[in-house]
Order: structure tokens, then C-alpha cells, then sequence
């Protein structure tokens, strides 16, 4: 009780009862922390949280992994604290918000699902404790159709041991792809529910109407969305949405066509997600959906070929408001999952960026926490990035993304190697910063001089603060999905105890075996040199490779490395995915020929050990005619010795041009067949039908592709060729002359490349060992055509399963991949390959005699650059900005110039070698002895890479006079 006496002769004694006195009671080993500060840390070390719970204020938590290093920033240039207690654990209790980004692979989409598990998952003390589960909820966006890939979240139903009960979880979809995304997810029985996503009217107040319209997502309005805003703030809270199509139906007749086909396009949407009628306003249901509850994982997954971007974050817009909306009596946690695919600076996410925002803003009020995961974070807008209180980062090699993060992260990192860290960062280990993480620490971060050092007798309880924490993330109880997990037991040792199972103890590894790299990290390692292919075999993790070169020097900082065993190898194993370029004549398509010989050319010792050949896909394109020019990649059917097989080779080519093809292609004889490129109607579903048609391929949409868009929504899964035909006749009478004739011709491509048989059978294309090119050189075929062809293409060859790996070549690429929107719907197929490369057993080479045609996000995502001779700055300035080797005091731009034909220089910074000393750890002044080699990554180096001969002829060679 406050006493407010005034009778103190110099001061009112009643003011300093509302002043905090923390230093009188303070004592030697505590920072000044409040009540506040240790309930809403949002990690923990060990030893804090024992701290905070002997204050009684810590009350559940996960266990989150094991700490293995502390550095401090700036003022003490990179210096480590010693780790007395290993344990991380997460603060389950409090609101937070997190980034956790990476490249696939790297441990990412394991930490978010562990993360999850500490939040749902209760009754097993081994990943902390839980006494009350929270709510959660997955935003999920893909490409959707057959190729949908589940939402990795939805692993938490299925746990690794009988002691332990899944996540309850609940999926979401777009009524149109219902079965389909039954089927995705069927491969968790009756763990996973699937429902189809519909709102009852009563739900949707006129914001929520506004989001599903997508209003506001474009800087120029149409004039339909005008009318709509002027009916909704007419009708303002009196807004049902009855009232409201009535008085729509009264304005339509202010529209024209294209205005109209607009509106009818949105407004098909719209009642796509309504409930029908019969349920509407049936007795079945007189209330509202219960999509949430504690301890379940409700996933809202939007992949549907008929979405765009704009329209599903518009519906999460309005799930993340319902989530808000409802009282569940518990905390709330929501993943923004992938958020690559759908969250940007650009207006089509502008709606949810601020519903996301105003979340996080709003956290500690709502219960909530918010998590976004994402390969990219230069998706991730910076006010989001400014906001969240936990930054995880998991490997990447992207200059671009690492700048982007840094300016908007706590931690100066100006002036140490954190990059190179990042870049060599195992899989599951991740730099982390929380600045607002409470443990022991051996001074207060800030009271050391920079000369002085940290003293470990000393501890005091303290935020992290500037500091980051290199973390490797505890084993799931639940399925991986992709890898297996240990399994746990449920025995009578302390909680304490139970914790170390799933926290790997690396120091019990002999010292004669112990590495700083995992078993993944050997399995998937792209590129090796001869020793450290050695040393993986010796621990049998790798099983098949190629020679892909002698290595001349290796570089580091512009120092030169000993080269000792110059053989360099390709694991033909692993997906991967790699840029090739450098001009005419400096051996790019060699290299890329090398590399297909690696993976098609079996039973031949001299360029490696190939025990399970791969099924080989080459994307050609040209100016057609007599003067064409066959791919080169054929060429491997044509061995260089009666003792090597050649790989079998099929060419598809377009039926206008079959004549001049199959004279092209005449030099090969018998080795090489060439067959008019067609498709079954049973093969082409809605999605393959939109990439023919060119649907999305301009940022103008004129009205006959709105009308296409409608009928093929209103087939959704019941789409036949027969089916779409039959509807388009109906509509065609209501279009013009001049909608009509764009229409025309576009079917009139689309029916060109239709199967005119009537067999009931789809060709069989594909198989293992064998080379498929598809050469789209057609004097009538324009680059839009064909890159929609080739996304068709990719999508029957990613669906068709052939039980070996699988490599795409995008060659050429200069010739018809690029930034303009006529290649978009191509590089996002591509996009989507490499981002899932290791869930679809996928190698994808980009052969091109410009770089600057590839996009900056393909060259962020390539795991390998091998770069031939070229002279242009620009293309060089393109290359630099989007790997992770510094040249930035070096002449490597010189090299590059001077660089021999069949000469490059190769980045691979998963690729695996012995080295002299462990990146970094060599002074300036200082020469890399080669008397101690340790295992590790490429990381930050770079090789230059003699490609070696090939064992099929060379078609490629240049032609002199003389």
C-alpha cells in the first residue's frame, strides 16, 4: 500500500515508492533485469532460465538445441565466451516474433518444426516442458496440380515413437483442387484432415470482402473496384454480403466488356470460397466453422493452379484475421511457410505484409507469435525484419542476402568473418540473435575494454544483447519427411537427463574421426576433391561420382592454396544445381556435356563410377529453319571408342518444322531419333493448359484470357480438353472481332501440338540413362510459346516417376530465359525446381553465354558456379553480386579474362576437400603450410578447374579456313 505521508522535512516518500530502486537489489552476478525482462525473454540459456525460475518466473519452455559457440560483436572483433551449459530452450510462455532463413537443405524447415513442436507437443519432458499447448496456424502457398508438394508442417501428426502423440492437424484447401491435395496429403492416413477452405457469410465483414477482392494490391485500380469501394463504404457496418450483390447487380450495367470480365473474374473467386448456398442457409450449418483449437496445427494450404499470389494472400489475409478474432483461451502461434513463394515488396502481398505487421506490433496484447520462414529473406520487407525479436540464419552463399539481413539485425558485423561463418554453417547449425535472450554470460557485454578479455570465473546474468550464438537444433520427435530421426525413449531420468537425448554430444566422437561436417554435409556436397571423396568413402557416405576435372589452384583471399590429388569430382548423387557460362569457344558446352556424361555414362571407369545412370532432360531452343543447328548435348550419343556406350538420345521437335528437324539431326544416323513433340489430352491438366495458352505471361491480361480463366476455375478438377472446348463455344459469341481473333490464335498454337491419334495411351518420353531433348527451333514459334512448352515439359518430367535422379539442362539460355514476362512463367517453374531439388531428386545445370539473362534469384539459389572465359565487366559485376567469394581486392576478373579455353573458375561452397588450414584461420602475412590439411568446405574459395576430355565426340569445335 502506498504511503503518501508529506510530513518528510526534504523529499515526498510516497514518490519513491513508484521508483524502481533495482541497484539496492541487485547483487554482484545480476544485471539489472525486471519481472518484465525475464517473463518475456524469448530464449534462454540453460543456466538463465534455472536463474529465472528460482525468481519464479520462468514457467514453460522447449528445449530448442545446444549452444555451440557465443561470439561477441564488434568491440571484440569475433571473440568466443566459453559454453559451460549447452542448452537453448525457447520461451513458449511469451509472445515473440522470428526470421528463420537458409537455402534448402540447410536446416531450416527443421527448425521451424522443432520450434512448433516445443509449442504443441506436451507430456514429454525430453523437449522441455508444456503444460499448456498452444494454437497454430501454417500459411502455405505453391504452383499446386499433381506436382504439389505437401506442407512440411504437416509432419508434426506423425511422431517417431509410440511414447509420444502428434499434433493434432487440420489442411485447408481451395475447393477446386480438393481431390488433388487429398491425394497430396494421403500419405499421412488419418493423422492429417483435408477440408475444403469456405467461409460462412456471417464471417466476412467488408475489410475481409476487401481482402478477398484483392482491393488495394495494385496502384491503379480498375474502375470496377471503384464502384465496389463506393457500395461497400455505402453500406458501411450494415455491410451483408446479400445486401451487397444486390446492390452490385444494379451497378453492372455502368460496365463495359473488359470492366466487366474483370468484376465476373473476382467475383468467381469470391463465391469460390463462400459456402454454398444449400449449407448457407440449410440447417446443416447454423454456425461457424471451428477451424482452431489448443494443441492443433491448422494449415491453410492455397497451392491451386487458378490462385495468383495477390488472391491467396488476400484469403490469408482473412484466415490471420479469423485466427485473431477467435477466443481460444490459450497463446497462438502463426508460420508464414515459405514465404519465398508469396511474400514480397510488391503490392499483389502489400494486404498481408500489414496484416502481419500490425500482429507483430500488436503481439504481446494478442497472445501471439509469429514466425517466418523463407530461403530468401530479401523477400521478407525490412520494417518486418526490423521488428522481429529472433533472427535465425541458416546456410546460404548470397552476398545479396546477407546485406539485406545485416542492416536490419542488432549485431555489427562489419568487421568479422560472420559471412564466411554463414557460408560454412553445417546443416541444422544456425548463427542466432535474440537480443533480448536472457543467460549467464562471463562479463556484461559492453563493460570490457577492447583490449581486455571476457572473465569466465565471473558470470552475471545479462541479455544476449549484440552477441550471436552459433546453435545446432536439437533432433524432432516427429517424422522428417525427408530424413529418418533417432528414436527416443520415455525412461524414469530426470527432465534434465532426457533433454541430452536429442541433443547430439559431438565430443564423444573419437578425435581420429571427428569433422566439422555432418553426414548430410558429406551425402549432398556437390563437388569433391580426390581426398575428400576419399575420406566420405571411407565413412561410406558417398556412393556414386564423375571426374569432372583437374584442379590447377585454389584460392582463398587472393591467396594461392597447395594443390596436392588435383582430381576433382561431381557427386552424381546429390541434386544440385549449377551456372555455366563464358562466351563462344571457351568451353562452357564441353563442361556441361562432362557433366552429362557423368550421369548417363555408366560402366566406364575412366570418368568415374556411375552404378545407376540418371534420366537426362535438355530445354534447346533457336531460330529454326534450314539454317538450325542441332543441341550439342545430342553429340552424346556418339562415343569416342567402341568400348564406351553412348547414352541413348531422343529429340522432340515441333510438328511444323519435323522435315528440316530430322535433316539436322541426320549427321547422328540411327544414335539420335527425332519424333514431332505432342500431347495426349489425358496428359494436359488446367495448369498445363495455362502455360500453353500464355495465361500470365504480360502484365496486361486482355479479355479473352479473362473468360478462359473463369471457365477453367469453374471446371477446377473436372477439366477435360473435350470439357473446356465445349464451354469455350459458349462464351465465344459474346466476344468481338478483335478478342476473338487473339483467342484464335492461341488455340490455334495450343491444337498444333496436340496428339491427333486416338490412342489412349501418353507417350512414354523419359527413362533412366536416356537424353530427351526438347528442341523448340521453330521459325514460328516465338520465345513466349516457347517457354510455355517447356513448362509443360518440366512438369511431366518432374511427375513422372522413373526411380533414379534426374538433371535438367536449360541450354542456351540466353536464347530465351530472361527477366522480361515472357520468360516469368518459366523462371518460376525453374524457381520452384531448384528450391525442392532434394525433395524432387533434381540436378538443374543453366548453360548460358550471358549471365545477365539469368535472374539475380537463380544465381542466389545455384549451389555451383563454373565460370569460363569471358570480358564483359557488366556480366561480371552481375556474377559477383550473387556468390559468395569476395573478389573484391583481388584480380580475379583477370583471370577470368585470361582464362584457357576448358579452363574456369568453379565456386562451390558445399563442395567438400582437404585443405591446408581451415578457411579464415591464416593471417595475411602468413603462407597455408601444407603440413596439417583438415577436412571442410569450399565455403568463400574459389578453384580454377581444368574440365577434362570427353569419351563423346565434340560437335562444338570451331570451323577455320585453313
Amino acid at each position: 500500500m502506498l504511503d503518501c505521508r508529506n510530513d518528510h522535512p526534504r523529499f515526498d516518500r510516497c514518490e519513491l515508492q513508484l521508483i524502481d530502486e533495482d541497484d539496492a537489489s541487485s547483487d554482484e552476478n545480476t544485471q539489472t533485469l525486471g519481472d518484465h525482462d525475464l517473463n518475456t525473454a524469448p530464449l534462454f540459456t540453460r543456466d538463465g532460465y534455472l536463474r529465472a525460475r528460482q525468481a519464479g518466473r520462468a514457467t514453460q519452455y522447449g528445449v530448442f538445441g545446444k549452444i555451440k559457440d557465443i561470439k561477441l560483436d564488434l568491440i571484440y572483433k569475433g571473440e568466443s565466451e566459453k559454453v559451460d551449459e549447452p542448452r537453448l530452450y525457447l520461451n513458449t510462455n511469451a509472445p515473440f516474433s522470428a526470421i528463420v532463413c537458409g537455402v534448402q537443405g540447410s536446416g531450416k524447415s527443421h527448425t521451424v518444426s522443432v520450434m512448433l513442436e516445443n509449442m504443441l507437443i506436451s507430456n514429454f519432458s525430453a523437449i522441455g516442458s508444456l503444460s499448456k499447448p498452444l494454437a497454430g496456424l501454417v500459411l502455405h502457398y505453391g504452383e499446386g496440380g499433381s506436382n504439389a508438394l505437401p506442407s512440411e508442417a504437416a509432419w508434426l501428426s506423425s511422431s517417431i515413437s509410440s511414447n509420444i502423440a502428434g499434433a493434432a492437424v487440420r489442411v485447408y484447401v481451395s475447393r477446386a483442387s480438393l481431390q488433388t491435395m487429398r491425394g497430396v496429403y494421403s500419405r499421412f492416413g488419418d493423422r492429417v484432415v483435408v477440408e475444403p477452405l469456405s467461409f460462412h457469410s456471417s464471417e466476412l465483414d467488408a475489410a475481409s470482402f476487401l481482402s478477398m477482392m484483392a482491393v488495394g494490391s495494385s496502384d491503379s485500380a480498375p474502375l470496377y473496384m471503384q464502384i465496389l469501394l463506393t457500395i461497400l463504404r455505402e453500406l458501411g457496418e450494415s455491410f451483408t454480403f446479400d445486401k451487397f450483390t444486390e446492390r452490385l447487380e444494379e451497378s453492372k450495367r455502368n460496365f463495359n466488356p473488359a470492366q466487366l470480365a474483370g468484376l465476373e473474374q473476382r467475383m468467381s473467386l469470391l463465391k469460390s470460397f463462400l459456402e454454398p448456398v444449400s449449407l448457407r442457409y440449410g440447417l446443416p450449418r447454423s454456425t461457424k466453422p471451428k477451424r482452431f483449437c489448443a494443441g492443433q496445427l491448422t494449415i491453410v494450404d492455397l497451392s491451386d493452379p487458378f490462385l495468383d499470389v495477390a488472391s491467396a494472400c488476400g484469403l490469408f489475409e482473412i484466415i490471420v484475421r479469423l485466427f485473431v478474432r477467435d477466443d481460444l483461451h490459450t497463446g497462438k502461434v502463426i508460420l508464414v511457410d515459405e514465404a519465398h513463394k508469396y511474400l514480397s515488396s510488391q503490392k499483389s502481398a502489400s494486404g498481408l505484409t500489414k496484416a502481419l505487421l500490425s500482429l507483430i506490433r500488436q503481439q504481446r496484447h494478442l497472445a501471439m507469435r509469429v514466425i517466418i520462414s523463407t530461403q530468401e529473406p530479401t523477400v521478407v520487407p525490412p520494417v518486418l525484419l526490423d521488428l522481429c525479436s529472433v533472427a535465425i540464419i541458416h546456410r546460404f552463399s548470397s552476398p545479396t542476402w546477407w546485406s539485406h539481413l545485416i542492416n536490419h539485425v542488432p549485431t555489427d558485423f562489419s568487421q568479422n568473418d560472420a559471412f564466411d561463418e554463414v557460408v560454412r554453417l553445417q546443416t541444422g547449425h544456425a548463427i542466432v540473435l535474440a537480443p533480448s535472450g536472457i543467460g549467464l554470460f562471463a562479463t556484461s557485454e559492453g563493460a570490457l575494454k577492447p583490449e581486455e578479455k571476457a572473465d569466465s570465473s565471473r558470470k552475471i546474468l545479462a541479455r544476449f544483447g549484440r552477441r550471436y550464438l552459433i546453435v545446432k537444433t536439437r533432433k524432432r520427435v516427429t517424422e522428417d519427411g525427408v530424413t529418418n530421426n533417432a528414436s527416443t525413449s520415455s525412461d524414469s531420468s530426470t527432465d534434465s537427463e532426457c533433454e541430452w537425448q536429442l541433443l547430439d554430444d559431438d565430443e564423444r566422437r573419437s578425435n581420429e574421426s571427428k569433422t566439422d561436417l555432418d553426414d548430410h554435409d558429406l551425402n549432398t556436397a556437390p563437388l569433391f576433391t580426390r581426398d575428400g571423396y576419399l575420406h566420405a568413402q571411407k565413412a561410406e557416405r558417398v556412393t556414386q561420382y564423375g571426374v569432372l576435372g583437374k584442379v590447377m589452384d585454389i584460392r582463398d583471399r587472393g591467396r594461392s592454396e597447395g594443390v596436392g590429388e588435383p582430381r576433382l569430382y561431381l557427386n552424381t548423387n546429390a541434386p544440385f544445381s549449377a551456372i555455366v557460362c563464358g562466351v563462344q569457344g571457351s568451353g562452357k558446352s564441353h563442361t556441361v556435356s562432362v557433366m552429362l556424361e557423368n550421369m548417363l555414362i555408366s560402366n566406364f571407369s575412366a570418368i568415374g563410377s556411375l552404378s545407376k545412370p540418371l534420366a537426362g532432360l535438355v530445354l534447346h531452343y533457336g531460330e529454326g529453319g534450314p539454317n538450325a543447328l542441332p543441341s550439342e548435348a545430342a553429340w552424346l550419343s556418339s562415343p569416342i571408342s567402341s568400348n564406351i556406350i553412348g547414352a541413348p538420345v531422343r529429340v522432340y521437335v515441333s510438328h511444323a518444322s519435323l522435315r528440316t528437324m530430322r535433316r539436322v539431326y541426320k549427321r547422328f544416323g540411327g544414335r539420335v531419333v527425332v519424333e514431332p513433340l505432342s500431347f495426349h489430352s489425358t496428359e494436359l491438366d488446367a495448369s498445363s493448359f495455362l502455360s500453353m495458352m500464355g495465361i500470365g505471361s504480360s502484365d496486361f491480361t486482355p479479355l479473352y484470357m479473362h473468360i478462359l480463366l473463369t471457365i477453367l476455375r469453374e471446371l477446377g478438377e473436372n477439366f477435360t480438353f473435350a470439357k473446356f472446348t465445349e464451354k469455350l463455344e459458349e462464351t465465344k459469341k459474346k466476344l468481338k472481332p478483335p478478342q476473338l481473333t487473339g483467342l484464335e490464335q492461341r488455340m490455334s498454337l495450343l491444337k498444333s501440338f496436340l496428339d491427333p491419334s486416338s490412342t489412349s495411351t501418353k507417350p512414354k518420353r523419359f527413362s533412366a540413362g536416356q537424353l530427351t531433348i526438347i528442341d523448340l527451333s521453330d521459325p514460328f514459334l516465338d520465345a513466349a510459346s516457347a517457354c510455355g512448352l517447356f513448362e509443360i515439359i518440366l512438369r511431366s518430367f518432374v511427375r513422372e516417376d522413373l526411380q533414379t535422379g534426374k538433371v535438367i539442362v536449360v541450354d542456351e539460355a540466353h536464347k530465351y530465359l530472361s527477366s522480361e514476362k515472357s520468360a516469368s512463367g518459366l523462371t518460376k517453374a525453374l524457381l520452384s525446381l531448384i528450391r525442392q531439388e532434394r525433395h524432387l531428386a533434381m540436378r538443374v545445370i543453366i548453360s548460358t553465354q550471358e549471365p545477365t539473362v539469368v535472374p539475380p534469384v537463380l544465381l542466389d539459389l545455384c549451389s555451383v558456379a563454373i565460370i569460363h572465359r569471358f570480358s564483359s565487366p557488366t556480366w561480371w559485376t552481375h556474377l559477383i553480386n550473387h556468390v559468395p567469394t569476395d573478389f573484391s581486392q583481388n584480380d580475379a576478373f583477370d583471370e577470368v579474362v585470361r582464362l584457357q579455353t576448358g579452363h574456369a573458375i568453379v565456386l562451390a561452397p558445399s563442395g567438400i576437400g582437404f585443405f591446408a588450414t581451415s578457411e579464415g584461420a591464416i593471417k595475411p602475412a602468413e603462407k597455408a603450410g601444407s603440413s596439417h590439411k583438415v577436412l571442410a568446405r569450399f565455403g568463400r574459395r574459389y578453384l580454377i578447374v581444368k574440365t577434362r576430355k570427353r569419351v563423346t565426340k565434340d560437335g562444338g569445335a570451331s570451323i577455320l579456313v585453313v
